[in-house]
């Protein structure tokens, strides 16, 4: 019996073993010099990229686009306002003044007018007050707008008291939100004595209502002139 050709299948199949396994050992070594390689490469790459030179690098161009502000415009405590809240205190100088009463009408005056008795006539009724150093008086009278002789009012209207006193400088004036006539100071003389009125004030209703005030000093009618128009300051007709 001839055995050769088994022989040689046998051969043959030995043969191809060792270099099966051959191959096999080149593809996993291959394999791990690929990953090694790959790895190698990636930590070199990641070196390069991020070494100080090229992060001083990214810096630089990172900064290059960050708004700088200078501090010269930047407010400080002298260039900014301080805003401080401001009270005005407005002082009364009536406060503490005295107040008359007659019937509805009221008004102050200076604590240091005295008022003398009150003087009462028929159709008038007149109450003075003077300053403790005599140089002012104050007057104030009501009378009735009424004639007996004619049976009409005295003064009809405002215009009435005007030519009355066309003889003197007039203004119009609103007393307590009630129309008045007020006339400027002028001088008559007394006697031997010369006396001036600083002004006189009118206003009238059923009743005709004045007041002035008079000085016996010719320097003191500027301030007699104050003291009259912060008495009609606090005049009042009263419900």
């Amino acid at each position: 019996m001839d055995n050769t050709p088994v022989v040689q299948t046998a051969n043959t199949l030995i043969e191809k073993t060792p270099s099966s396994s051959l191959n096999y050992l080149k593809f996993i070594i291959g394999g791990l010099t690929t990953f090694v390689v790959f790895i190698s490469g990636g930590l070199f790459l990641g070196k390069v990229i991020y070494s100080p030179k090229n992060k001083s690098s990214q810096t630089e161009i990172t900064t290059s686009f960050t708004p700088v502000i200078s501090p010269s415009t930047l407010p400080t405590e002298s260039t900014v306002p301080t805003l401080s809240p401001t009270i005005m205190l407005i002082s009364d100088p009536t406060i503490n003044w005295q107040t008359y009463t007659y019937g509805k009408i009221s008004f102050k005056y200076p604590q240091s007018f005295q008022k003398k008795p009150q003087a009462i006539g028929i159709s008038k009724s007149l109450d003075t007050f003077t300053s403790e150093d005599s140089i002012y008086k104050l007057s104030f009278v009501s009378s009735a707008n009424f004639s007996e002789q004619t049976g009409k009012p005295i003064y009809p209207s405002l215009e009435d008291i005007i030519k009355a006193n066309s003889g003197h400088e007039v203004q119009r004036i609103m007393l307590d939100n009630h129309p008045a006539i007020k006339v400027l100071p002028y001088t008559i003389s007394i006697g031997t004595a010369n006396e001036t009125v600083n002004s006189s004030v009118y206003t009238m209703g059923i009743e005709i209502i004045s007041i002035e005030i008079k000085s016996t000093d010719q320097a003191k009618v500027k301030a007699g002139n104050e003291i009259f128009d912060q008495i009609l300051s606090t005049f009042k007709f009263l419900n």
